[in-house]
């Protein structure tokens, strides 16, 4: 039996705005670093709902540093799929051994590593750094953005 239950619009945006945390300052800090290095994009599983959210300048910042940011949702494709980083890798234009990529889950690095991406799980902002000196990296980020940003 399906109830109808009938929210006023704040409720809705308050709960949407809920589902998503602030900005980490040290990650925010650290991607503001290697984006003085390289060039970064970012490959996010997302849905729609948030994607206003996310990419709102006067909520997040972390957008702005990413020269591109490609999305489940709008790709079609979501991690740690073989199909989805080769959509990224073509959008870029790069093969495999041309990008860095980093992720806090080891399945999605997992994924990345099968198609012959250096991939790396982050555990500490100082390992990632001197791995990713002289490279494009392929930032890849998860729904749980407040997990890495």
């Amino acid at each position: 039996m399906a109830v109808n239950v009938q929210s006023p619009p704040e409720t809705v945006q308050r709960l949407r705005a809920s589902m998503l945390g602030p900005e980490r300052p040290e990650m925010l800090a650290f991607l503001k670093e290697i984006n003085k290095k390289i060039r970064i994009a970012a490959c996010t599983n997302t849905i729609e709902l948030h994607w206003s959210l996310l990419t709102d300048p006067n909520r997040y910042q972390f957008p702005q540093l990413f020269e591109a940011i490609f999305a489940s949702h709008l790709i079609g494709e979501a991690k740690p799929t073989r199909q989805s980083f080769t959509k990224v890798l073509g959008a870029v234009g790069l093969s495999p051994e041309e990008v860095v990529f980093v992720d806090d889950s080891a399945l999605n690095v997992s994924g990345a590593s099968q198609l012959g991406i250096k991939a790396i799980v982050l555990r500490m902002q100082s390992r990632c750094a001197r791995n990713c000196e002289n490279a494009w990296i392929c930032k890849c980020v998860t729904l749980r953005l407040t997990a890495w940003i």
